[in-house]
C-alpha cells in the first residue's frame, strides 16, 4: 500500500513564483508593445535577443516552480526524485542557457 501524507497547503502564489510571473509579464508587456510601434533595427533585435527569450524562460521556469511545490506537498520517494533531480536541474540549464545567451549576444 502506497503511503501519500500532505506536508503543507499548495499555495499557487509564493515569493518566487510572484517574481517568475512579474518577470513573465513585464517580458510579455514588451513584446506585445513592440507590435504596435513601428519597428526600428534596434527595437527587432532587443525583443528577438532579449523580451522574447526572457518571456519563454520565465514561462518555463514558473511551470517548474509549480510542478516542483506539487511534487513537495506528496511525500512519496518518486515525486521528491523528479523534484529534486529532474525539476531543478531543467530549471538551472534553462537559467543557465538564457544568461550564455545574453553574453554572447551582447
Amino acid at each position: 500500500m502506497e503511503k501519500m501524507k500532505s506536508v503543507g497547503k499548495f499555495s499557487i502564489l509564493s515569493t518566487d513564483r510572484t517574481i517568475k510571473l512579474l518577470v513573465m509579464f513585464n517580458s510579455f508587456y514588451h513584446v506585445v508593445d513592440f507590435t504596435r510601434q513601428v519597428p526600428t533595427y534596434k527595437s527587432v533585435m532587443f525583443v528577438r535577443n532579449v523580451w522574447l527569450p526572457q518571456l519563454i524562460v520565465s514561462f518555463i521556469l514558473v511551470i517548474t516552480s509549480i510542478l516542483s511545490s506539487f511534487c513537495i506537498t506528496r511525500v512519496s520517494a518518486k515525486f521528491l526524485y523528479g523534484d529534486v533531480f529532474i525539476l531543478t536541474t531543467v530549471e538551472k540549464l534553462v537559467t543557465i542557457g538564457y544568461n550564455l545567451h545574453l553574453i554572447i549576444f551582447f
